[in-house]
């Protein structure tokens, strides 16, 4: 029950036992019953351990923090993050460790050595073998750091004070130890039994599982007597001697007053008190009724089993107790738990709903409000991040286009035909440079779309990130075109349709090479892509090129140097030119 009620406060508790009672094993029962039992549970050993090694142990190091720090490790701390940390030992630790540890419980700051990153709390269960009140008097153990770890305190008692749990602790080890070599359970003599229960076990429940494990794999009869049973228990002082020594009661001595018979008409539970525990009990039989070996045996054996069964009774009743209010705890935490994670999902869907929007707003924001192209600068800062990542394709392509004689149209139309056809263009220019043409295009894949903006009125520019081929990018320069020049402008205003609508395109094409060449000078080779493009353009309205002028270059020192051959409107030449 200490064990269940500290499970479920999260404050710091602090378990006192000597070696050997397994105060790890209830740290671990306290953290498997508590809220943090999804978590991780972290054992730091305070033992033998240097000072300035068990501070890196403790809460790690980042490369550099000290001579000889040649990584960054994380410390155990960090690793019980939302879990439970169990320092073992704790008296054993040095005044530089404690002020430490004392410093991470009052701030929960960032202690790594030479590192700047905080540490999410961790509850702490820590095991002491001495009282620490003597060594915070003696001011060898830091009061405050005392008084953090002691808000619960359990207090885990040796097997010599358990008389009632050591023949309990028996049967469960020798159980476990059958199980795990798939042995038969061996039986217990009453006489094995009975020295098993007046050993003082100095080595506690450590020194239980040792003589168990020791009888499970030498036994062979099936049947565990005396003689199976380590010398040193066999020959060991009895421990209910020491007790009977202790305890102020009047008992008459056996070398100056003979054994009183039940015929005399005296009971013997006349002369002494009740005997507190089992242990005394026998001795109080041997010394005080002074019956034959035999009867003593049978009496000591019948006494036994009721006290064992009754104990087994208890035992059985008050776990029925504990699971079914431990029961009754968890589905109440089960409720709140599943209450707690819709209301976790609902925020989380609210704040992906507001991402989106955000992004939304964003994104319009750096588009064009007549075409949803984007913005000129939003383009090239998407262009600049394309040339300074690792690309599929071994080209990429940046396209300019501009439509031929649009400011007579807008002049002679009006400003409502000139909106319109630079609307359908735009619709064009999404149709036909599109997402597919790229390099290892998947449907089913999620990737960026081609890239698209207006700039300068009547102008339009594009940019493919993943080409396998530069003559990929004249053919799509070319597919627009066609789908400008035999587009039906009599659907969208039969004024239009009297005017030939067409796009003058140049495009410049670039061998990607190396990620380390373009890298540092992304901005720079986005800008000169789009000033070659433009330069392009101008060429084929001068005359140079029929429709649409290409050009293939590649990066060198930093610049872009034509490889050629230059696709001109179906001419091609080839330049040596910067």
């Amino acid at each position: 029950m200490e064990i269940a009620l500290a499970a479920r406060a999260q404050a710091h508790i602090l378990i006192h036992g000597e070696a050997g009672t397994e105060t790890e094993t209830v740290g671990r029962l306290i953290h498997a019953q508590s809220e943090r039992r999804d978590r991780p549970f972290v054992v730091a050993h305070c033992k033998g351990i240097p000072p300035a090694l068990l501070r890196s142990h403790l809460f790690g190091h980042v490369r550099g923090g000290f001579p000889g720090a040649f990584r960054d490790k994380i410390g155990l701390v960090e690793h019980a993050t939302d879990g439970t940390l169990f320092l073992n030992d704790v008296d054993e630790l040095s005044l530089h460790t404690q002020a430490s540890i004392l410093e991470f419980l009052q701030s929960q700051g960032p202690l790594g050595i030479g590192a700047a990153r905080s540490i999410t709390p961790v509850r702490v269960i820590s095991a002491a073998r001495r009282n620490l009140e003597p060594l915070v008097a003696e001011h060898r153990f830091l009061e405050d750091l005392f008084h953090r770890l002691n808000v619960i305190q359990i207090h885990v008692p040796p097997v010599r004070d358990r008389d009632t749990d050591i023949l309990v602790l028996w049967e469960h080890y020798v159980a476990d130890a059958a199980q795990r070599r798939s042995v038969p359970v061996p039986t217990l003599t009453p006489d094995a039994a009975q020295l098993i229960l007046v050993y003082a076990w100095p080595g506690n429940v450590a020194e239980v599982k040792k003589v168990v494990e020791h009888m499970i794999a030498t036994n062979r009869s099936g049947v565990v007597t005396v003689d199976d049973l380590p010398s040193d228990i066999q020959t060991a002082q009895p421990r209910y001697s020491q007790a009977l020594a202790s305890e102020t009661v009047t008992r008459r001595s056996l070398d100056s007053n003979p054994p009183m018979n039940v015929g005399d008409g005296a009971h013997p539970l006349a002369v002494t008190e009740q005997p507190p525990t089992r242990a005394t009990l026998h001795a109080w039989i041997r010394e005080t009724l002074s019956l034959p070996p035999d009867a003593e045996r049978l009496l000591v054996n019948a006494i036994d089993q009721v006290l064992l069964y009754y104990e087994r009774v208890w035992r059985s009743s008050k776990d029925e107790a504990l699971r079914a209010v431990a029961t009754g705890f968890a589905q109440r935490f089960d409720r709140l738990r599943e209450e707690l994670s819709a209301r976790e999902a609902t925020s989380r869907n609210v704040a992906r709903y507001f991402e989106r929007v955000v992004a939304d707003l964003t994104e319009r924001t750096h588009r064009d409000a007549k075409t949803q192209l984007l913005h000129f600068r939003r383009f090239m800062e998407h262009v600049e991040i394309a040339l300074s990542v690792d690309r599929e394709g071994r080209w990429c392509a940046l396209g300019v286009a501009d439509i031929t004689a649009f400011k007579a149209l807008n002049d002679t139309l009006g400003h409502a035909a000139g909106d319109r056809v630079l609307e359908r263009i735009a619709d064009l220019l999404r149709c036909e440079v599109r997402c597919s043409d790229l390099l290892g295009y998947q449907p089913d894949v999620e990737r960026p779309p081609a890239l698209h903006a207006r700039f300068g009125g009547d102008e339009f520019c594009f940019f493919l990130s993943d080409l396998d081929d530069p003559e990929v990018a004249c053919t799509i320069g070319e597919r627009f075109w066609y789908a400008v020049a035999e587009y039906d402008w009599a659907t969208d205003d039969l004024r239009v349709a009297t005017s030939r609508v067409t796009v003058d395109i140049g495009v410049t094409c670039l061998q990607l090479g190396r990620l380390s060449d373009r890298q540092l000078n992304a901005r720079t080779i986005a800008g000169d892509l789009f000033a070659r493009a433009d330069r392009r353009l101008y060429e084929v309205k001068a005359g140079f090129a029929s429709h649409i002028s290409c050009e293939a270059v590649r990066v060198h020192e930093g610049r872009l140097f034509e490889i050629g051959p230059v696709f001109s409107g179906g001419r091609s030449r080839g330049r040596d030119t910067a």
